[in-house]
């Protein structure tokens, strides 16, 4: 089990194949906070508590750009966030179907947030 906190320690020192996985996974935390806040305002906010019917809703309001059923900031909040939710969410999807060796979509979550106009400061 490869331990994030205790990688990311200045003192710490990473093998080759550790400092890589750990580069991969540079924005994971990012993504999944930002997953976390629209899965919560998706769920809690708008009724979306079945996780299939969840993913939907932000896969389509990423594909329209608008978040039906959500007002103001929420909706705002889901529209900016969508696409990294979507990403973020078809992995953890894929781990939880049982491929324990789903390849980790590093490119597509830089882009995506990128695209939310987040930057990780790198």
């Amino acid at each position: 089990m490869f331990d994030f906190g205790l990688a990311s320690a200045q003192r710490f020192q990473l093998d080759s194949s550790e400092d890589r996985f750990f580069q991969l996974t540079v924005d994971h935390d990012l993504a999944y906070c930002v997953t976390a806040l629209v899965n919560a305002i998706t769920a809690t906010s708008l009724g979306f508590t079945d996780p299939k019917q969840r993913n939907d809703y932000v896969r389509s309001s990423a594909d329209t750009g608008r978040a039906i059923a959500a007002g103001g900031v929420l909706a705002d909040t889901v529209v900016r966030y969508a696409w990294v939710a979507t990403v973020v969410n078809d992995f953890y999807w894929e781990l939880h179907d049982g491929n324990l060796t789903a390849a980790y979509p590093a490119d597509r979550i830089a882009t995506a947030l990128n695209s939310a106009g987040i930057t990780t400061g790198e």
